[in-house]
């Protein structure tokens, strides 16, 4: 089994070109890996996870904007596994991301015969991983560069959902796009 999940793509634009290359044990996620997370399903059955992406509705969200906030830590707060841009707010409607998001992702949730998800929703983008082994001193010099990255007004299109899954070449991408969708106008 792979691990799955349901995400909007974020576009890679001039924004994430002009980041500065992250300090040695962390390394940027491709361009095309880019996305905020809905609802992950984790390592399930293909036919569940395309159930859960295929029946729930999710769909009936309209595009939206994200703002892009502070990028920090987040895993572990001793030993982080990734560098990620906060979602500050959406143009929805005055609704916060995580509100926006609650409803599609307990209903693929309940559509892979999941659990609920109990944890409250941090909607962000993941911008770097670091290193499964890194030092001390790398992790620091990562929160450095984290602390460099002014993407305050970053404001992105979400205009599809998709179906992920780990990549089978590992090399290029972290994750493959299985099925997407474009949201309503």
């Amino acid at each position: 089994m792979s691990s799955w999940f349901v995400a909007f793509p974020v576009t890679a634009g001039d924004w994430f070109s002009r980041l500065s290359r992250p300090p040695a044990g962390s390394r940027l996620l491709a361009a095309a890996d880019l996305h905020l997370t809905v609802a992950f399903l984790g390592d399930v059955a293909e036919s569940r996870a395309r159930a859960a992406f295929r029946d729930p509705p999710p769909l009936a969200i309209r595009h939206f904007e994200i703002l892009l906030g502070a990028v920090v830590p987040m895993g572990n707060p001793r030993w982080p596994g990734a560098l990620c841009a906060l979602v500050e707010r959406t143009d929805t409607e005055g609704l916060s991301t995580a509100e926006v998001l609650a409803a599609p992702r307990d209903a693929i949730l309940e559509a892979a015969a999941l659990p609920a998800e109990m944890r409250a929703m941090r909607p962000h983008v993941t911008l770097a991983r670091l290193r499964r082994r890194a030092g001390a001193v790398e992790i620091q010099r990562a929160f450095a560069w984290a602390e460099e990255c002014d993407l305050a007004s970053i404001r992105i299109r979400l205009d599809q959902i998709g179906l992920y899954t780990a990549a089978r070449n590992r090399t290029v991408r972290a994750y493959d796009i299985v099925e997407s969708r474009d949201l309503l106008p």
